[in-house]
């Protein structure tokens, strides 16, 4: 049962895309992410723009420098300002065990946290890179040694890894058995020069579980356990409030006090907010909206971005504790794009970043467009922004990451470069 005092009710307010708009931000710089020469079309997925512009994804590699780059591969790969990118070395055949590693997050240590899926053996296994130590699959709850570099999957289990602390000494996510149970886990690294990963299945009461979140400290995880929300502390299970018939928390405040989620409630999804104690404040959407995705929460949770939908046509919105949704405009064009979302913001709340687009385009329209939204000045379109400080004909069509001040910006598109390069910049604002 919810606490009758504790559901937070409101509305959506449609804001006009020409809402303030002589506040318009003013480009300062731009810097491209580029990769190495043993690197084909590195694509940016991921970034922690407020510890040395750190930008991780996956490329095709040329692992042994004979110019062959195979397309069955996506190797990851780290990239900043101040050193080329570091591909993470794969050394098992890229040709005989094809392999896509995908990154999920970044320590403010230049950690890189993701999850490998091998194609062949239909498996996928937990990883973490970091500059001193290379890369490490993390332990399985499987007999015998953790699956190696030079070897790729050598077990029955299977796993995933989907958050990093700020110091990269914990990994939260999920492991699945060698009977097929999944249980949320958090990895652990000792302090050393080349540490050697624990494995923490964490404990709860239903046959299945995963971990989707960790707190900076690497103390708390969140995530869900059955058809419920569920927090962990230090290992130990903290019950959050029931809500709905299912629900989960998808992330956490910096601290780990606050969980932030949906639940099914009433035949549509709305968003749960779990304080210390696990009471939940729920914010629901307008009638006919429902919570389709949460991507992203600032360091206290109390705002958050995503995508809700109306009949199956997704919009960005801005979720505020003190103010509840707010559906951001997509270019005038409601009606053409149904499938766009609000994917990173400001510790404020008052910038995000998204992408409108369409399901369907047709002879190149709708375009698909990177975005940043202000309180101050409304939406933003990053190719307006860029045309202005001088770029010529900017093709940006989605926006991947914001820095925590609002004046960092990564966006893929179609800048001139070499093939070498991702097509990935990020963008600095000047000051207001």
């Amino acid at each position: 049962m919810r606490h009758p005092a504790l559901p937070l009710l409101t509305g959506l307010l449609l804001l006009s895309p020409t809402h303030g708009r002589a506040a318009t931000p003013v480009v300062e710089s731009t810097v491209l992410v580029t990769g190495g020469q043993d690197m084909l079309l590195p694509e940016a997925q991921i970034a922690n723009l407020d510890a040395g512009d750190l930008v991780a994804g996956s490329t095709r590699w040329d692992n042994d420098g004979d110019g062959i780059f195979f397309n069955e591969t996506r190797v990851g790969f780290l990239w900043s300002p101040l050193r080329p990118a570091q591909a993470f070395g794969i050394s098992q055949s890229l040709y005989d065990n094809p392999s896509f590693y995908f990154p999920a997050a970044i320590s403010n240590t230049s950690a890189v946290a993701g999850t490998a899926v091998f194609r062949l053996q239909f498996q996928s296994l937990p990883w973490l890179w970091a500059p001193a130590g290379g890369l490490q699959f993390l332990p399985l709850p499987c007999p015998g040694p953790p699956p190696t570099v030079t070897g790729g999957p050598s077990t029955d289990c299977s796993g995933s890894a989907t958050g990093v602390s700020a110091d990269g000494a914990a990994v939260a996510g999920q492991v699945i058995d060698s009977l097929g149970d999944a249980h949320a886990a958090r990895w652990k690294f000792p302090r050393g020069k080349k540490p050697r990963p624990s494995l923490e299945v964490l404990s709860n009461s239903d046959g299945w579980s995963d971990g989707l979140a960790i707190s900076a400290d690497g103390r708390v995880v969140v995530g869900e356990s059955g058809i419920s929300a569920a927090r962990w502390m230090d290992g130990v299970p903290q019950a959050l409030e029931t809500v709905g018939d299912f629900s989960t928390a998808a992330l956490t405040s910096a601290d780990g006090s606050i969980a932030l989620g949906g639940a099914f409630l009433e035949g549509r999804i709305v968003l749960v907010r779990w304080d210390a104690t696990g009471a939940a404040q729920v914010t629901a959407p307008a009638e006919g909206w429902t919570l389709e995705s949460l991507r992203a929460t600032n360091p206290t949770a109390t705002a958050a971005v995503g995508a809700l939908s109306s009949n199956g046509n997704w919009a960005p919105f801005l979720w505020t504790l003190a103010g509840g949704f707010q559906i951001l405009p997509e270019l005038g064009r409601e009606v053409d794009y149904d499938n766009s979302e609000a994917v990173g913001l400001s510790d404020d709340g008052r910038s995000v970043v998204g992408t409108v687009q369409a399901s369907v385009i047709s002879n190149g329209d709708p375009p698909s467009v990177a975005f940043l939204w202000t309180a101050d000045g409304g939406q933003f379109p990053l190719n307006d922004l860029l045309a202005a400080a001088g770029f010529v004909d900017p093709d940006f069509f989605q926006a991947l990451a914001i820095s925590r001040n609002g004046r960092k910006i990564l966006a893929t598109g179609n800048p001139p470069g070499t093939l070498n390069d991702t097509n990935s910049l990020i963008i600095t604002l000047q000051a207001p």
